[in-house]
């Protein structure tokens, strides 16, 4: 029998291997993590990043861990531009993140990675005793080789820098028309997220018309990829324009003369357009598993939308914001989001009380917060005022999925079929009203719960019968071969019931 604490120390080696760049490696590593007990696995599932490297490894090598990617990262951003990453490269990065296309079906699986060493200066050997392992310069070199993750990163990192550096002025044409590309497809995700069903979406960016193979992976998870990459160079556009026009002390290094008086000349026109598009980002993002990049947005576009309090945009990002902090289980900043919505409507809205009891796990609590705000709002005199639909479908929405799923997280099945039939019924009261209509609309697939009901009862033959008629709710007319899911929760979901 071998000691827990030897194999612990495998945990760390085969969490780093699933996102190496070859195939073969992170099948034997999946394959290896698969027989390590399963209570030492979800020891890891948080704080991953906080890795020790095993005994015996020095200098590079020994951060060759999760806490040694976000290092690699952390240097990287800090270093001069090589301009060494010119229109070609970001041509191929953004036409695989934008539209699917990779650069060739030809190209060996390898491609980003040969991209990234013909984009590096040759360096001269440098002695690991000089510089500590974590702020090594050959760090990122070391690591891309091994790590998916890091290499995506150079590349996302170094097509906004390219953007930043030509002022704008990119393949995909000039300033406006680069702001206008990125924003198209950024309205695309989006459009698909708040799509009841596929049907009039063939344009929208999960319509994979691009090149398969070149190392790109399975079409599900290419499209998951390509949101997450769009939502990284984002982040790094976003940051990169800021250092531009304001500067950021020492975190990032200081840009060109000729950059930085072109984006102070034009700094009205960058932030108008991010404006613009932070309710894109925030939807996509938490739609695609990311509620840290959906918060940092959502608090910033909240900001922009002090001045009208009361408008449906408001309240329908302040619905997005709160959602994200759920999905962290951050109970204290949902309360100080509570606490500065009644300095700005005059009171706390009853669902976000209910989310921060959700948040703290008080399951029982929250249904019955939920419960009472929703019969509040549809029993309101205005309910059917075309101003007041607007402002409630999305809350509406929220609340009735947030109660799903606090019966789901306590396992009532029964409950949450009669919570299910009690949302049909409102549907059907409130279908004159297209806004709300929409919003009485669970994410959940009732076959599946009805199933989970069935084999708790022991009723393991109608629990088959559920399963084989289980469809993806959110999407049931959506053609999986034509519009692949890119919802982590979705995926999750659709491989349960393989």
């Amino acid at each position: 029998m071998i000691n827990d604490k030897v194999i612990l120390k495998c945990v760390p080696e085969c969490l780093m291997r699933l996102c190496d760049t070859h195939g073969e490696i992170r099948a034997a590593y999946s394959a290896l993590l698969e027989v390590v007990p399963t209570h030492l696995i979800t020891s890891f599932s948080r704080g991953a990043e906080f890795f020790q490297p095993p005994n015996g490894r020095k200098g590079v090598e020994g951060v060759r861990n999760c806490k040694g990617t976000w290092h690699a990262r952390r240097v990287h951003m800090t270093k001069q531009s090589q301009v060494t990453f010119h229109g070609h490269h970001f041509k191929a990065i953004m036409g695989f993140i934008m539209h699917g296309y990779s650069p060739s079906k030809h190209l060996p699986d390898d491609w980003l990675e040969r991209m990234y060493h013909s984009c590096q200066h040759r360096q001269l050997p440098i002695s690991e005793t000089r510089d500590h392992p974590e702020t090594h310069p050959l760090l990122m070199s070391h690591l891309v080789c091994n790590c998916d993750t890091v290499l995506w990163f150079w590349a996302t990192y170094e097509s906004a820098q390219y953007c930043l550096l030509a002022r704008l002025r990119t393949p995909l044409g000039m300033p406006a028309e680069t702001f206008t590309a990125i924003e198209n497809v950024l309205c695309g995700y989006a459009q698909e997220v708040e799509s009841q069903d596929g049907r009039h979406l063939r344009d929208t960016p999960s319509n994979f018309s691009g090149h398969m193979g070149a190392g790109l992976g399975p079409r599900h998870y290419t499209v998951h990829l390509r949101a997450v990459l769009l939502l990284q160079f984002m982040e790094h556009l976003d940051k990169l324009m800021y250092n531009a026009y304001e500067g950021s002390c020492v975190t990032l290094p200081p840009v060109p003369k000729s950059v930085r008086t072109f984006f102070r000349k034009n700094i009205e026109t960058c932030l108008q357009w991010l404006s613009h598009v932070r309710p894109y980002i925030v939807s996509i993002a938490i739609h695609a598993g990311m509620p840290a990049v959906a918060i940092r947005h959502g608090f910033a576009a909240l900001q922009d939308l002090r001045k009208v309090p009361r408008s449906v945009e408001f309240f329908r990002m302040l619905v997005q914001v709160v959602h994200a902090l759920l999905l962290t289980e951050d109970f204290g900043a949902i309360r100080g989001v509570g606490t500065w919505t009644k300095h700005m409507i005059g009171s706390t809205p009853p669902w976000i009380i209910a989310a921060e009891h959700q948040a703290k796990g008080s399951y029982e609590t929250a249904c019955e917060e939920y419960i009472k705000a929703l019969d509040v709002m549809t029993h309101s005199p205005d309910i059917s005022d075309p101003t007041m639909s607007a402002i409630n479908g999305p809350i509406v929405s929220f609340i009735i999925n947030r109660v799903c799923e606090c019966y789901v997280r306590v396992s009532e099945w029964k409950e949450v079929e009669s919570w299910h039939s009690h949302v049909v019924a409102l549907q059907e009261q409130f279908a004159h009203s297209p806004e709300l209509g929409r919003a009485f609309h669970l994410h959940y697939d009732i076959n599946q719960l009805s199933a989970m009901s069935s084999f708790e009862s022991g009723e393991l033959g109608i629990a088959r019968e559920y399963i084989d008629n289980t469809s993806d709710s959110r999407y049931p007319s959506r053609d999986p071969e034509v519009f692949p899911l890119w919802d982590p929760s979705q995926l999750l979901s659709t491989s349960q019931t393989l």
